[in-house]
């Protein structure tokens, strides 16, 4: 699998090495436990509040910052049927809602769970699919903590400038 991390936020300094071996264990194992080919390619954006805000009113018509957005690549004509996709991250809510510790990062992990798993198909319409999604992305993460994945996801948190 082809793998693109793209950073667009400085509220942390990402270790991205740590990253990409998270991703591509959560992306094995989400493509295994769907029935899934593994992803030809797939794009993760690390953004803030501000910059993901746009994306998820082109993308819902919600005009207010979110957790993660997924968007799937349709398989290339001629190409066979690799598919792949978009992930975007919002490590500003990450870092908001579980500090720039431990907690945070495995909110981190959370979100990038939870965008693989919607491009896999899953859903989280009703309250039922909701808990449903949230009872496998846990899972995947206790099964990534086991293998030391969770922790170094990021540097501690900068300090944010007054303009």
């Amino acid at each position: 699998m082809k793998l693109n991390l793209h950073n667009q936020q400085s509220r942390v300094s990402l270790k991205t090495g740590n990253l990409r071996k998270l991703i591509r264990s959560l992306a094995s194992r989400i493509a295994a436990d769907s029935g899934l080919a593994p992803w030809s390619e797939l794009a993760v954006v690390f953004t803030d509040d501000r910059d993901i805000v746009p994306v998820n009113t082109a993308c819902f018509g919600k005009a207010e910052p979110t957790d993660v957005i997924s968007q799937p690549y349709a398989p290339q004509p001629g190409g066979g049927s690799e598919s792949g996709g978009e992930v975007i991250v919002n490590v500003e809510r990450a870092l908001s809602l579980g500090g720039a510790g431990k907690h945070g990062e495995h909110e981190l992990a959370l979100y990038l769970a939870h965008g693989l798993h919607h491009l896999a198909g899953a859903l989280d319409h009703t309250p039922a699919q909701r808990r449903r999604m949230l009872r496998q992305e846990q899972a995947w993460l206790r099964a990534a903590a086991r293998e030391g994945l969770l922790n170094n996801l990021w540097r501690a948190a900068r300090r944010r400038r007054r303009t």
